[in-house]
C-alpha cells in the first residue's frame, strides 16, 4: 500500500466520522420542534404582568415588546437548560392562554414572538421526556429549577 492511498482512506474515515457526529446533533421534540430552530423544552415557573415576574432572567423579551403590549400582555417565567444549566426566560403568553406553575412547554429561546407550545409528558418519571436524535428516540431530564 502506498502513502497516497494511506493517506485517501483516512481522509475517507474522517470525513465519514464527521458527518456522523454531524447527523447526531439534529435533535427534534415531538417530530415537529427543532433544537435548531431555537426550541427547548420547559416548565412554566410563574405567569403574571410584566412587573410582577422575574426581574433579572436570563432571557428576557419584555424589552423588545412596545409600552402598550406589555401593559395589555401577560408573561411566563419558563425554566429551560442551556448548556447544561438552568435559566430562565420571561416570555410574553397569548391572551386566554391558561398557562400556570408547573405546566410543560417548549420555549422558543430565538424568536420572543413565537408562543409557547404543551409539551406532552411521555415519560413515566417526571421531568423526562422523550426526543428524537438522528432518528433514534432517546430520554431526555429536563431541570427545573
Amino acid at each position: 500500500m502506498t502513502n497516497k492511498t494511506i493517506s485517501q482512506r483516512s481522509c475517507r474515515l474522517l470525513l465519514a466520522m464527521a458527518l456522523l457526529i454531524l447527523a447526531g446533533c439534529q435533535t427534534i421534540y415531538e417530530s415537529k420542534y427543532e433544537w435548531d430552530a431555537g426550541w427547548r423544552p420547559g416548565t412554566v415557573l410563574s405567569v403574571g404582568s410584566a412587573d410582577h415576574v422575574l426581574q433579572t432572567p436570563f432571557r428576557d423579551c419584555r424589552p423588545a415588546l412596545s409600552p402598550e403590549e406589555r401593559t395589555a400582555l401577560k408573561f411566563a417565567v419558563v425554566s429551560y437548560s442551556f448548556l447544561n444549566r438552568p435559566k430562565k426566560a420571561v416570555v410574553p403568553i397569548s391572551p386566554g392562554s391558561t398557562w400556570t406553575a408547573g405546566s410543560l412547554v417548549y420555549i422558543n429561546v430565538t424568536n420572543c414572538r413565537t408562543v409557547l407550545e404543551p409539551r406532552q409528558a411521555q415519560s413515566k418519571q417526571q421531568g423526562e421526556f422523550l426526543a428524537e436524535r438522528a432518528g433514534r428516540v432517546i430520554v431526555v431530564t429536563d431541570i427545573q429549577r
